[in-house]
């Protein structure tokens, strides 16, 4: 009888072992959340994803700017636009410079040949337009294209003893004729350039020789000429522009 109580105390006491180390273990487990090994992300409720905020990184494009980590640095390049002392603003354009602008109230100005090493090949549409206190210009031969109205309204352009035989010369350039212009043309010899619109709607125009020293000849420069019947072109012209010839109806004949 004795040793039937004593198994029975056995039994009960290790039973009661039992449920204790069961109980203990249960309140020492941490619920997996998937964030694995030491990771203290809280979890949404609503979607099981973390919502560790740390980690989110933004859909932005490199601005050139040095940013810390990224094994870059800082990149230096040439401003698009230059405002040079005597005026002149100059708007960089496929590497080249471009004449944009003239903010200076002196009566010369002398556009550079260059600036910072780059080639300043254009003048830009309206560049001088109104400056009509301009009278005297000088373009480098670096010079292959003149915009429209680059110079109208200047007291270059207004000034009559510019005009030779109805036609607006700037040294090696031509920039413009008087829309009356008639019968047969010879452009001046040694000119390098024929400017944008430079004889558009001269209708009365009937035959045009270029010499072999203008190497380009500008967009819409001869457009709505419709009594032009002749144009002489030599080997020299190596650009011409958007619709140089567009609309002019009798031109029959070309000659390169």
């Amino acid at each position: 009888m004795k040793h039937s109580c004593k198994s029975a105390l056995a039994i009960l006491l290790s039973l009661f072992l039992l449920a204790t180390t069961v109980l203990t273990g249960c309140q020492q487990e941490t619920p997996d959340n998937g964030a694995g090994e030491g990771s203290s992300a809280p979890v949404d409720s609503n979607t099981g994803h973390h919502n560790d905020k740390t980690n989110d990184k933004t859909d932005k494009p490199n601005d050139g700017t040095d940013t810390p980590g990224n094994g870059g640095g800082t990149t230096e390049s040439a401003p698009s636009e230059v405002a040079l002392p005597n005026g002149l603003v100059l708007t960089l354009k496929n590497g080249t410079y471009e004449v944009t602008d003239y903010t200076g109230t002196a009566t010369e100005v002398d556009i550079p040949a260059s600036h910072s090493g780059k080639a300043v090949t254009s003048i830009g549409e309206d560049a001088f337009k109104d400056c009509t206190g301009l009278t005297s210009i000088m373009i480098p031969d670096s010079v292959t294209n003149i915009g429209a109205d680059a110079f109208l309204n200047t007291g270059y352009y207004n000034a009559e003893s510019n005009w030779e035989n109805d036609v607006l010369y700037i040294g090696k350039f031509l920039i413009q004729s008087k829309i009356d212009l008639s019968g047969t043309y010879s452009i001046k010899n040694g000119t390098l350039c024929i400017g944008d619109y430079a004889f558009y709607l001269c209708g009365s125009l009937t035959s045009i020789t270029i010499p072999d020293s203008v190497t380009s000849i500008g967009k819409v420069a001869f457009s709505g000429c419709d009594s032009l019947t002749s144009v002489t072109i030599p080997n020299s012209v190596t650009s011409i522009g958007n619709r140089a010839f567009y609309d002019c109806t009798s031109l029959v004949y070309t000659e390169y």
